[in-house]
């Protein structure tokens, strides 16, 4: 007689139909999902498929012990086998509140209004999401404030797995996906206090609308037309009818309701926890300049670090941009929104020398308010520097400048419709299509890697082109000089080779995400990987610490055959040396710009980067997948270097900081969201929620927020950059009369507020009901003003 085999969450008699089961895939021992899946390794293919849930119903569990392959097939299509992975709409289907993110591996939640990566394990990401803490205590809120409606409350999502009737689930599925469609756009999550309904929707669309043309540089002037618009497009809704929103209205709204709330949430979590201070002047020629100062910040509400709007900082006097009143002003910031100096961690500023290098500058000062701030300069323009000083070495031995070339060839075809014609002629007698000849911005060096490509693509369309006209410009005459020169190619080609290393450690220095645990080792890989370019790797292997490799012994060199200047720089110069087209000089003489290039590079790069800050070697800890590399002492350093923030003083702290170190790198952790972007925000955050099984304690309380203070550290310039770039989208030729400390600004706070994407913020009562109150004031602000006017006049 058979064995029984054990039953699903379902009896036989009450299974869901076979035209409502989950469709087969071709793999029978792999249940489920529709796998998603990469190849890793040419012998090698592992499927990929999101976790099965436990409570899914309509895949019962069944265990077959005549299958001895079940058990394994399962463990291999589930769990951390799983990566990305994309976004199914069957997920809607089992959870309304789901739905698809911005991206593909993203999904976006209707009741936490956050958005997360499903890419690691797919399913089984959405489902640890609803079963967090988090999630439960947001749907519990929602189910309390609608509890005292009239209508029916909103199912609750695991009760309705739980249900044994198809047609029960089916109905209270359709109820929660029409609650949960008019939560999301149209009837605001809870009543807004003094409003009707309608009213209220009007509103909340008043605000969601400001929000977003400020979100997308959309100057204000549209919503003169925007609500006529909507009137006419949309005559059948009430809200478009009773939506009356012009620039002006709106402006009210986005300068005494939107930028004020946003502002509050930031000063409130500046005044509990640790920040860091962004600033970089503008190069404006007005009579105001600009120093707009934001804050990198951990938001628990999103779990991860921000980058946020504090205050414009304008100077306007003669001595703007001076080091006492820029301080000043970042300093009357701070004390006019209650903020401490004590807990600020770190500053990012330029590196002039009114900010760094001079006896009085600001950082000086900055440190005479908390010795214990970490001032990280603009590692971007360091990169850049280091390549410059290597180009110029470069020059000095070969007369070949890279960067005049490329500023030559993209001027020179720039601006001359005649001259593309040309190319695009000679382009076709060579079988090269046409490209666009792109230009180089000398200040970004990472412009260079692809305009040299793109150079390189067209060399002989554009060599014949040179060579065959006869211009007297001295643009062309160097042009035609440098093309006429056979070894030009092959210098472009070292470049091109070589100029990667650079622009590697380049895009760390611009990445968004908190990056300063990687910053030292990929320093140190940088140099590394220099000097095997041009070193004996047996000179090189004996010597870990940069600053003990002895690069300058010419024993320790390669020889000029040797030299690492790439595959086909090397292939370009032996053909070019076999045609007799060079000589063994031309040969001698490159081997010798390239042997100066490289140490130059090395030798500039050791006195310029942060190599010597201990800061960076201890922060490597944060890291999970560097955890086994470091030590309990990586997170005692920032107890002792921020004690104010960090209270876990004394053997008794340092014990049990110890012991959740040995935890954290001895017990099973939970993977990374995003594996390859190393997103470090979400993973602290879900760590310093675990709690003891038994106790009921936080297991990472201390390491956790230890961790959390190191990802707010700056590890580059480029989030003042991008507040520059904002600027520029916004304060343009057509809107140059927006106010620095006034619109600009209130854009600026609500442009970094984390509204992304704007169609699924929602403003919640408080700021609805606060708009209300601002178009009241701006009019009656007015009415006075104007009646003034009158009795004046």
């Amino acid at each position: 007689m058979a064995p029984r085999k054990k039953r699903g969450l379902l009896s036989s008699s009450n299974k869901a139909p076979p035209s409502k089961r989950a469709p087969q895939t071709e793999q029978p021992e792999c249940h489920g999902q529709e796998a998603q899946y990469e190849k890793t390794e040419p012998h090698e293919q592992l499927i990929k498929q999101e976790a099965p849930d436990p409570h899914d119903y309509m895949a019962p569990v069944e265990d077959d012990p005549q299958s001895p392959e079940q058990g394994r097939t399962k463990k291999a299509c589930s769990g951390a086998a799983a990566y990305r992975c994309n976004f199914k709409d069957e997920w809607t289907k089992k959870w309304p509140f789901i739905t698809r993110g911005s991206l593909s591996t993203y999904y976006w939640c209707a009741v936490c209004h956050v958005e997360n990566a499903c890419s690691h394990m797919g399913i089984a990401d959405v489902a640890r999401h609803i079963k967090g803490k988090g999630h439960q205590r947001k749907k519990q809120a929602l189910q309390a404030a609608s509890s005292g409606k009239s209508s029916p409350a909103s199912p609750d999502p695991e009760s309705m797995i739980a249900m044994t009737s198809m047609n029960d689930f089916l109905q209270r599925q359709q109820a929660l996906q029409e609650a949960a469609t008019r939560a999301a756009l149209s009837v605001p999550t809870s009543p807004v206090e003094g409003m009707g309904d309608q009213e209220a929707q009007t509103r909340r669309a008043e605000v969601k609308m400001t929000a977003a043309l400020v979100q997308h540089n959309v100057p204000l002037s549209l919503a003169d037309h925007l609500g006529l618009l909507m009137k006419e497009c949309f005559r059948d809704s009430k809200t478009a009818q009773g939506y009356k929103c012009a620039r002006t209205k709106m402006a009210s709204i986005l300068n005494e309701t939107l930028a004020p709330h946003f502002k509050k949430e930031l000063v409130l979590l500046m005044r509990e926890g640790p920040y860091t201070l962004v600033t970089d002047g503008s190069n404006d020629k007005g009579k105001e300049k600009m120093n707009p100062l934001t804050v990198r910040i951990f938001d628990a509400n999103v779990n991860k670090v921000t980058h946020r709007f504090l205050g414009m900082c304008t100077e306007s006097d003669a001595e703007c941009g001076a080091a006492d009143g820029l301080f000043t002003k970042i300093n009357a910031t701070l004390q006019e929104n209650g903020i401490s100096w004590q807990n600020c961690v770190g500053v990012a500023i330029d590196n002039a020398t009114v900010d760094t290098e001079a006896q009085d500058c600001v950082s000086s000062r900055i440190l005479g308010e908390n010795p214990t701030i970490y001032i990280h300069g603009c590692p971007c323009y360091v990169v850049h520097n280091i390549a410059e000083q290597a180009g110029q070495s470069f020059m000095e031995v070969s007369g070949f400048d890279v960067e005049d070339l490329v500023v030559d060839v993209g001027y020179w075809f720039q601006r001359s419709t005649n001259c593309n014609g040309y190319l695009t002629d000679f382009g076709e007698l060579h079988g090269s299509e046409y490209m666009e000849i792109l230009q180089h911005i000398s200040v970004r060096w990472l412009t260079l890697e692809r305009c040299l490509t793109r150079i390189l693509s067209l060399y002989h369309p554009l060599a014949s082109y040179f060579k065959s006209a006869n211009l007297k410009q001295p643009r062309f005459r160097r042009l035609q000089e440098a093309f006429s020169n056979p070894m030009t190619e092959v210098y472009l080609l070292f470049f091109q080779a070589t100029i990667p290393a650079f622009s590697a450690l380049n895009l760390l220095f611009q990445r968004e995400q908190s990056s300063i645990f990687l910053l030292y080792d990929e320093m140190v890989n940088f140099i590394r990987k220099l000097c095997a370019r041009f070193m004996v790797p047996a000179a090189l292997q004996s010597h870990q610490e940069p600053h003990n490799i002895a690069f300058k012994e010419k024993e320790n060199h390669l020889l000029g055959g040797k030299l690492n200047v790439g595959f086909s720089t090397r292939a370009k110069l032996n053909r070019l040396l076999n045609d007799g087209d060079i000589t063994p000089h031309h040969v001698k003489s490159f081997h010798d710009a390239a042997l100066a290039f490289l140490m130059e590079a090395v030798d500039y790069a050791l006195k310029i980067l942060p190599l010597e800050n201990p800061l960076l070697k201890h922060a490597k800890f944060v890291d999970v997948r560097q955890r086994l590399e470091c030590c309990v002492d990586d997170a005692l350093y920032f107890v002792e270097r921020f004690p104010h923030l960090l209270p876990y003083h004394g053997p008794h702290e340092h014990d049990q900081l110890a012991t959740e170190f040995l935890e954290y790198q001895t017990s099973p952790l939970p993977p990374l969201q995003d594996p390859e972007g190393g997103d470090m925000g979400s993973f602290w955050a879900e760590m310093a929620s675990q709690k003891h099984k038994v106790t009921g304690v936080n297991c990472f309380q201390r390491l956790a927020n230890v961790a959390k203070l190191v990802l707010v550290l700056p590890h580059s310039n480029a989030d003042a950059e991008r507040v520059l770039s904002a600027v520029g989208l916004n304060k343009t030729k057509t809107r140059n009369s927006l106010a620095l400390d006034g619109t600009l600004s209130s854009i600026l706070t609500v442009k970094m507020a984390g509204l992304e994407p704007c169609f699924k913020w929602e403003p919640p009562p408080t700021l609805i009901k606060a708009s209300k109150k601002a178009t009241s004031h701006y009019n009656k602000t007015h009415k006075s003003s104007n009646l003034d006017a009158q009795f004046s006049s």
